[in-house]
């Protein structure tokens, strides 16, 4: 009777861990499998995206700071740039197609374009180079103020100091990459005060002619200043 009832509880063991073997390789193969990007509910981008933009602008921002501290320490002549524009350069440069050629993107840029060089790519050491007018700045070799960025070979073209120079020169490149064929744009950006200049509205009748329209996206950001424009009367708007 004893050796009967040892055998039954074997049995029974043996066939509760054969049941238990198929759960156990599903739970394996379920963890095996490579887990998708979480999407969030900011424009459906991916965890990962969202955190490389957020990590970007805090440098960029923690630069800006730096070399306000560079000036006001006397170790620059002058700056000038833009904190507070980290959410809308990163995300230009992030998305923009960085080369030389006109077969990629081409940027046209104002003086508070650190966001979106950093966004390129740009060590953050060649911001404070340009700041402190060191030979080894790859822009100028230290010819130049804070913010006049100028790289060839991801189609930077140079910072201007004139304001708004940049607009119709947009136009130029966007008209030889069309002739070219490519898919590529002009990206030019300016402030708000600056849409006074005429070069402004050159830039907007030469880029929209009917039949000969130019791939130029064009953006102006509003930070509320202005050189010698108040925000208040600067133009109209609906």
């Amino acid at each position: 009777m004893s050796k009967k009832s040892t055998a039954k509880p074997a049995a029974k063991k043996a066939t509760s861990a054969k049941a238990k073997a198929p759960a156990k390789t599903a739970a394996k193969s379920a963890t095996t499998k490579k887990a998708a990007p979480k999407k969030s509910d900011f424009g459906g981008l991916s965890e990962e995206i969202l955190l490389n933009m957020h990590d970007l602008m805090v440098k960029s921002r923690v630069l800006e700071e730096r070399v306000i501290k560079i000036y006001k320490a006397g170790e620059g002549y002058f700056w000038i740039g833009g904190p507070g524009e980290e959410a809308f350069g990163v995300p230009l440069g992030l998305l923009a197609r960085k080369g030389k050629g006109l077969e990629h993107d081409w940027f046209h840029l104002h003086y508070r374009c650190t966001p979106t060089m950093v966004a390129l790519g740009m060590p953050m050491i060649e911001a404070v180079r340009l700041m402190m007018n060191r030979a080894t700045d790859p822009s100028t070799g230290g010819r130049n103020f804070a913010g006049h960025y100028c790289f060839p070979q991801w189609n930077v073209a140079p910072v201007t100091s004139p304001i708004e120079v940049q607009y119709p020169i947009a136009c130029g490149t966007a008209h030889a990459q069309k002739r070219a064929g490519h898919k590529s744009i002009s990206i030019v950006t300016g402030g708000d005060a600056g849409t006074a200049e005429g070069e402004f509205a050159t830039c907007l009748v030469w880029s929209s002619r009917k039949g000969q329209e130019l791939p130029v996206l064009i953006t102006v950001q509003n930070n509320g200043y202005g050189i010698s424009t108040p925000y208040e009367g600067q133009h109209g708007e609906t």
